[in-house]
């Protein structure tokens, strides 16, 4: 078993821990795979520690600051959407650090899933955002659990980085809040880049659910 904390970084073998806890209440994780996860706050040390380039996305360019926009497919281009496997669509909304972010609640379902979840057009294997609040990070590839129950923060003002790398590459990230509250809010959303040709299925897969709903909501 492997664990080393220094300063802004944890780093532990999945695998090997059935629980672990960090003290000073920074991150408590519970973690069953087989992935060699690290974790840290620092920018600077989640960039050094990826090997591919990085794609950042910061909500901003999608609209003005306002009321609530429906975020879905916006990015699929990117290789990159808001999971449609249980029809509950996140949103974005003012805030965050540059007047937008990334909201876990569905406005169309009172009381919908608090949760975030995100779709890659291929295997990554490094995501990092800003945070507020707290919650867990599963990560899947192929329907399959790589890391699961890392629990993140709670954070408050101001936003703080997260960065995960994984030894085993991962192309979805399922957020989810640890209790009641308004849900996950994450906000500049970093990920290793996707090829432009890897994107083109997923292009494809958001047109289909688009399909599916009222076109004022895919608009």
């Amino acid at each position: 078993m492997r664990a080393p904390y220094r300063g802004n970084t944890l780093l532990f073998d999945v695998g090997a821990l059935s629980r672990l806890t960090i003290v000073l209440g920074i991150m408590v994780a519970t973690v069953g795979a087989e992935a060699a996860v690290l974790m840290t706050f620092s920018p600077s040390t989640w960039q050094a520690q990826v090997a591919a380039p990085t794609t950042l996305l910061t909500f901003a360019d999608i609209a003005p600051p306002g009321l609530p926009v429906i975020f879905t497919d916006q990015y699929a281009s990117l290789g990159v959407v808001a999971s449609q496997g249980d029809d509950i669509i996140k949103y974005l909304r003012s805030g965050g650090t540059d007047g937008w972010r990334l909201h876990g609640r569905d406005i169309t379902v009172p009381g919908g899933d608090p949760s975030i979840e995100l779709e890659f057009a291929s295997p990554i294997g490094a995501i990092g955002f800003t945070a507020n609040g707290g919650f867990q990070l599963d990560l899947f590839l192929r329907g399959l659990p790589v890391a699961t129950d890392l629990s993140i923060g709670p954070f408050g003002p101001p936003w703080k980085f997260v960065g995960v790398v994984s030894d085993i590459q991962f192309d979805k990230a399922h957020l989810r809040p640890t209790g009641p509250g308004t849900g996950v809010i994450i906000d500049d959303l970093y990920f290793e880049t996707i090829p432009a040709p890897a994107a083109a299925p997923l292009l494809l897969l958001a047109a289909y659910h688009c399909s599916r709903r009222r076109r004022s909501k895919c608009e």
